[in-house]
């Protein structure tokens, strides 16, 4: 139970896997019963039935899951989400596993993937993976450490927000404003379409201009020749 915030009156889960209970896990419970005290209570499950346990939503402080040897537990989803489900809000849970420091071994997952686990399973503030034990083998023991967030699953709060009559800038609203006064024909001044238009521009073209155009839009001499003015 080293390097574990276990406090007098916590509510402990304590998941442990196999075939039969171990001296270990024992030793390790009474361990827990004297560190929670008289007003605190340790709850051992087996993993294979903790989804079959009731346990009522936000009933325990801690979760400690695969510290015992064999290390057999595989921390799946599911497992994590019912973990995290039972947890009260800032509630912690602490998992060991065995896992490969990269993802080349396709039959354990990496201790990376241990982490991104507990995110998925709605755990926040989880810590990087710390290497507990080492073995001859490319395995190894990784612990990983997550807290529930500060709410129920399920919770809703109702958002507070302001319907209060803010009064515009006045100058902003002088922008994109019109007076009747601005609407008065005399007030309004229009531009005469004859200005629009100088002597350059009402003078005919010049025909032998217009001779390159014979190339792009070649006709027949039987063919109406229609004038361009």
């Amino acid at each position: 139970m080293d390097n574990i915030e276990v406090q007098v009156g916590q509510q402990v889960l304590f998941l442990w896997s196999g075939d039969q209970p171990s001296e270990t896990m024992k030793d390790t419970v009474n361990t827990l019963l004297q560190m929670v005290g008289e007003t605190g209570r340790v709850q051992v499950e087996h993993v294979d039935r903790l989804s079959i346990s009731s346990h009522k939503d936000s009933t325990f402080d801690l979760a400690i899951s695969g510290f015992l040897t064999p290390h057999k537990i595989n921390h799946s989803t599911g497992l994590l989400g019912e973990v995290c489900r039972i947890l009260k809000p800032r509630g912690s849970l602490y998992i060991q596993e065995i896992a490969t420091e990269t993802s080349d071994d396709t039959s354990l997952q990496s201790k990376d993937k241990l982490a991104s686990l507990l995110k998925l399973s709605g755990f926040v503030e989880v810590s990087k993976p710390s290497l507990v034990s080492t073995s001859e083998t490319a395995s190894n023991i990784y612990r990983v450490h997550g807290k529930k967030p500060n709410y129920e699953i399920g919770s809703s709060s109702q958002l507070k927000l302001s319907f209060a009559h803010n009064e515009p800038d006045p100058e902003v609203a002088k922008v994109w404003s019109l007076s009747a006064n601005d609407l008065l024909d005399e007030n309004v001044e229009l531009i005469d379409d004859d200005t629009l238009l100088d002597e350059e521009d009402l003078k005919k073209p010049d025909p032998s201009s217009l001779k390159g155009l014979d190339n792009l839009f070649p006709m027949s001499s039987s063919e109406p020749v229609i004038p361009w003015f």
